[in-house]
């Protein structure tokens, strides 16, 4: 996503001067404005950090994630420098845009399309919005500038629904101006939010919430103000978010990640404040990524990028470096797969095709069948096989499952008729009866 960068206004903001600017880069300022620490900070480590001579960091500012993971950062001095997913170290950027041909002067925010057409904003001598080509390295021209007599602090951009791009513009005028992504040289804003009563107050961080609405990091306001996304002219926010529990202490960037929650980079009081979706007021953070091993406070955080895995990249411009840290919302549990219905067993149908073979007068009878058509859902275990003389049972015998016959010797049956009885067992219980009759002569 896009991210902001400094100005000399705001080094030199609240009064601390330009001796202050110093004094913050070794830290002394963060032990005197930070925030008391609660039960929800999170204190680690980064995962990752980009620092070091051939990482070409310098000012690091905005920076930004494609949709394949790579890192993308906005070098103050004047050049864009892009990393793999996973950079580390002191290592070389695997493409860094620089050069007089690129036009860049004092590049502030980035953000990358779907298309991989690189945005930079850039509030240098001549402000712009340079366009570059996907591929784009080296002391390459942009592909396209946008150039507007309202582009006088360009700090944060923010693609928007409809193909429409969104600027913060942090000073002269406090404004977001919105151009048609494809615009291209001298052109006028098709939309401004300016006035009194948006509340807008130094913006530099722009991104788009979980209802579509527009929010803006207010520097200066240390506010976050919500608009419509069609918002034009002096609108007032929908809400905002501010005041003392909200621990917003000069907001220079934020972020939202798929699932909602607000992430916001805190410049003066060294810190990424996490809010739940919606947060509204003064509404206190649901996590706050701060403290001694964060590295934060003497590095403070300017832009900022949330990864697919909820990780955070924070562009930390008065240490020249990237700092990568893992999720400080913990993903919501996969969700358990539907249980498979276990199937419904039934007893089995009746067997078929009971035969008996042989002549009345026969030393030995041979009765057949097959097996049912329908098992109930369970594995025949065995067969149940009676024979009878009226009332009387002459033989009783359970052939296991894979007996399909049964043979009786003639001295175990009884003149006249005799009748067979057969059935199938599973695990839920037995089959029907199956009969048959047969006469017997002795």
């Amino acid at each position: 996503m896009t991210r902001a960068g400094p100005t000399t206004t705001e080094r030199l903001h609240r009064g601390t001067g330009a001796a202050a600017a110093v004094v913050l880069a070794a830290g002394a300022l963060t032990a005197a404005s930070a925030t008391p620490a609660a039960a929800d900070d999170l204190d680690h480590s980064p995962l990752r950090t980009l620092a070091g001579a051939r990482t070409g960091l310098s000012e690091a500012m905005g920076v930004a994630r494609d949709g394949a993971g790579n890192l993308y950062v906005a070098n103050q001095v004047g050049w864009v420098t892009v990393y793999g997913p996973n950079g580390n170290g002191d290592v070389t950027p695997t493409r860094r845009i620089q050069g007089s041909a690129t036009g860049l002067g004092a590049p502030c925010g980035v953000t990358v399309d779907a298309a991989g057409q690189i945005y930079v904003s850039d509030r240098g001598a001549s402000p712009a919005i340079r366009v570059f080509a996907p591929d784009a390295n080296g002391n390459v021209a942009p592909a396209r500038t946008i150039t507007s007599p309202a582009l006088t602090q360009p700090c944060d951009l923010e693609l928007g629904p409809g193909g429409t791009l969104y600027v913060a513009n942090e000073h002269a005028p406090d404004a977001v101006l919105v151009f048609a992504a494809s615009a291209k040289d001298k052109t006028t804003p098709t939309r401004v939010i300016q006035g009194n009563l948006t509340k807008l107050d130094s913006p530099v961080g722009l991104a788009f919430d979980a209802r579509g609405d527009l929010l803006v990091a207010n520097f200066s306001g240390d506010s976050v103000t919500a608009y419509a996304a069609t918002a034009n002219g002096n609108a007032a926010p929908r809400r905002t978010l501010t005041g003392a529990t909200t621990r917003l202490d000069g907001p220079s960037d934020l972020e939202v990640d798929r699932r909602g929650f607000v992430y916001v980079a805190n410049q003066l009081s060294p810190a990424v404040q996490v809010f739940a979706a919606g947060a509204d007021a003064s509404t206190a953070p649901a996590r706050s990524l701060q403290g001694a091993n964060t590295g934060l406070g003497t590095a403070p955080p300017r832009g900022l990028a949330v990864a697919s895995d909820h990780s955070i990249a924070v562009g930390q411009w008065v240490a020249n470096k990237v700092s990568v840290y893992r999720a400080v919302i913990a993903p919501p549990a996969a969700p358990k797969p539907p249980a498979t219905p276990k199937p419904r067993i039934t007893v089995p149908g009746k067997v078929r095709a009971l035969t008996v073979t042989g002549a009345r007068k026969a030393k030995k009878r041979t009765i057949r069948w097959k097996a049912p058509a329908s098992n109930g859902g369970a594995a025949i275990t065995r067969y149940r096989l009676v024979i009878k003389k009226g009332s009387r049972t002459l033989v009783t015998k359970a052939p296991g499952a894979g007996k399909r016959s049964y043979t009786v010797k003639r001295s175990k049956l009884r003149n006249g008729k005799n009748k067979v009885s057969v059935r199938a067992v599973n695990a839920k219980g037995s089959s029907a009866w199956a009969h048959k009759t047969f006469v017997v002569r002795k």
